[in-house]
């Protein structure tokens, strides 16, 4: 996976690492209240979805502010699929996740 990182107002946006996982934890109960999964659970999840994937470990963004508080996330989980009969690796984008406060500005305008 590439190294990436850039900065978007106060927020830098870096490669997502397995260290995230508790900050990824975070900013889920933050982004999205409304859904039922424990923090714990959803580090398993995200543990396992994006670097037990068996095709290869997901490539995932996060948006850190000054602090190192993730605002937010987003991955690209790779996935195989036969196109003609050829294997062909995809990728599925899933978990787009922003704090609430970054909502309406560059990083998510709507």
């Amino acid at each position: 996976m590439p190294e990436y990182a850039a900065t978007l107002g106060a927020l830098t946006i870096r490669d997502g690492t397995r260290a995230d996982r508790d900050a990824v934890a975070d900013l889920f109960e933050r982004a999205e209240p409304e859904i039922p999964l424990t923090r714990a659970a959803f580090g398993d999840m995200w543990e396992w979805l994006h670097w037990g994937n068996p095709v290869r470990p997901s490539d995932v963004l996060v948006g850190a502010d000054a602090d190192g508080t993730l605002d937010g996330h987003v991955a690209m989980l790779p996935v195989m699929f036969r196109a003609g009969g050829e294997p062909l690796l995809a990728g599925w984008p899933c978990e787009l996740m922003v704090d609430e406060h970054q909502r309406k500005s560059l990083l998510y305008p709507a």
